[in-house]
């Protein structure tokens, strides 16, 4: 009966469904009669004020928009191993990172970041207007990489879109935190509001696994919560500082290299990388703890 779902009444065509809701700059609910128009079957709204069999009012819809959308494009997250990166920086370089480290080892791995979408982390898709697209695109973006018989996806999750509810509906193998220090205070008014924005995606999205970076003051927050918790999950700390999970050391050389000495769970590890950026490079140990921590070999 439903053949699509949109929230652009320019985009319904035949049989979809479109989702009115008031947004920042548009409200969609002035839409609707133009939505029936070209095609769109039903409606759901966030207004109260529609007497019409075919459009239903659905109090907190947004929030509720990307498990919609999740079943109506049959569960797609869940036939990927999803990488979902928060991180007041780092999140663009370290969703490149795991599309690469997994190309090397020969999984097909699409990503969605500032940058760009890539369904098969090969050619690219679509540029970027938000970090983290709306829920309906969001899931149609999954859907898409599951036609193309991709089996992972890395994607960046910025605090805007977990406050808004854009993630949710989306099955997170391994969640990541990069770094955290103050920022985006224009739209959240104090760093409180920032950091529980953030601690959503680690705790009322229940990821399976954890990656912490906990040289920042959320990181060492999580994984205390973490410590406390009964989720059934497995979250591992990252750190320059001796006693992490995930314990690096860094040493730069003549020649404008970092030298790396990483010490897992299992084993220690030895390896140089081209650059001189110190905060790249622990993104590089974030991107290699992920895979590591979730059984992959990198040999």
């Amino acid at each position: 009966l439903i053949d699509g779902i949109s929230l652009d009444s320019r985009e319904v065509n035949q049989n979809f469904l479109f989702c009115a809701v008031q947004g920042e700059k548009a409200n969609g609910n002035h839409f609707i009669e133009e939505s029936f128009k070209k095609g769109a079957v039903f409606c759901l709204t966030d207004s109260k004020e529609f007497q019409d069999s075919n459009i239903l009012y659905l109090k907190d819809l947004k929030k509720y928009l990307g498990v919609i959308s999740s079943r109506l494009f049959n569960h797609p997250s869940q036939k990927l191993e999803t990488f979902a990166v928060t991180g007041t920086n780092g999140k663009t370089s370290c969703v490149e990172l795991i599309s690469q480290i997994a190309k090397l080892i020969d999984h097909q791995c699409g990503y969605i970041s500032t940058i760009g979408t890539s369904f098969d982390g090969k050619d690219f898709n679509f540029p970027s207007s938000l970090t983290t697209p709306d829920p309906v695109t969001l899931q149609r973006y999954f859907h898409e990489m599951v036609k193309k018989n991709t089996r992972q996806v890395a994607f960046e999750v910025s605090s805007h879109g977990l406050d808004q509810s854009r993630v949710v509906g989306t099955s997170i193998d391994t969640a990541i935190l990069t770094s955290f220090s103050q920022d985006h205070l224009d739209y959240h008014k104090n760093i409180r509001s920032y950091k529980n924005a953030k601690k959503k995606l680690f705790t009322e999205l229940r990821p399976k696994n954890i990656i912490l970076n906990i040289d920042n003051i959320l990181g060492k927050e999580i994984y205390r919560d973490l410590q406390k918790s009964k989720e059934p999950n497995s979250f591992f700390s990252v750190s320059s500082q001796a006693g992490a999970d995930f314990h690096y050391s860094f040493l730069r050389t003549e020649d404008g290299c970092i030298d790396v000495k990483l010490k897992t769970p299992e084993q220690q590890i030895y390896f140089s990388l081209n650059t001189i950026s110190k905060p790249l490079a622990s993104n590089v140990i974030c991107a290699l703890a992920a895979f590591l921590s979730r059984g992959f070999n990198l040999d």
